[in-house]
């Protein structure tokens, strides 16, 4: 079965990396959300990917600082490599899109400092 998985998944890489990519240098990934939390409050950041055309998205979610993951909901792509908390991603779409949801976390503060989510792509 594992073989079969993978198969299917270079497959669909293979498919992928064929697929035209049409994406602006003014396109990225970005967080939103946040700001000043008191400890133990709950909130919600969201990664969004926007500012271009594309069918066809990846990079990576960092989570750092005096928070922890209480809840995390990958987006609404094809994901090859779901995202994370702490991970990358890799996903495509069926149809190109300007604007996607790719994550959102939901964070705890856990003490005093500075937390960040950080996001690549």
């Amino acid at each position: 079965m594992n073989k079969i998985k993978r198969i299917i998944a270079s497959l669909v890489v293979a498919v992928l990396l064929l697929i035209p990519l049409n994406v602006s240098a003014a396109g990225g990934i970005y967080a939103s959300g946040g700001g000043s939390k008191t400890v133990g409050q709950s909130f919600y950041v969201t990664v969004t990917a926007s500012g271009a055309t594309f069918n066809a998205l990846q990079g990576s979610i960092s989570v750092s600082g005096p928070v922890k993951v209480i809840g995390f909901t990958a987006g609404s792509a094809t994901w090859i490599t779901a995202p994370t908390s702490n991970g990358n991603f890799v996903g495509m779409l069926t149809s190109p899109a300007n604007s996607l949801r790719v994550a959102t976390l939901r964070l705890q503060g856990t003490s005093v400092g500075n937390g960040a989510v950080s996001v690549s792509g």
